[in-house]
């Protein structure tokens, strides 16, 4: 194999695995969004970790962990199964009682349209 040859596909090996790197790298770079809709009301995640929403029967406390995970700390609901739901990432929580709906998304990136 000539030199030149050698040192196009150790170039084009180079850029396919720089390419690929940031493909997947973008990827779990994506926006993580929590609503929380309470009382006809949209909340998003504020910037602490903690956030008291009055709902129908009082209010009630949803907390984030360090790895995105939402749950529902304290309810006034009387079965508390919100409660009892635990953190969960990528999954709705509802409070029926207290009218408490909680939605984490998470919003990709589209490089073609740019939103």
């Amino acid at each position: 194999m000539q030199k030149n040859n050698l040192i196009f596909i150790i170039t084009l090996l180079t850029i396919s695995a720089v390419a690929y790197y940031f493909h997947f790298k973008s990827q779990n770079s994506a926006q993580y969004e929590v609503r929380v809709l309470a009382l006809n009301k949209t909340f998003f995640r504020p910037s602490s970790n903690r956030l008291v929403v009055k709902g129908y029967l009082g209010e009630s406390v949803i907390t984030w962990n360090n790895n995105d995970e939402v749950r529902i700390e304290k309810s006034p609901c009387p079965n508390q199964n919100c409660v009892r739901m635990g953190s969960c990432k990528n999954i709705p929580l509802i409070c029926v009682p207290n009218g408490i709906i909680i939605n984490p998304t998470v919003q990709n990136f589209d490089a073609v349209t740019g939103q």
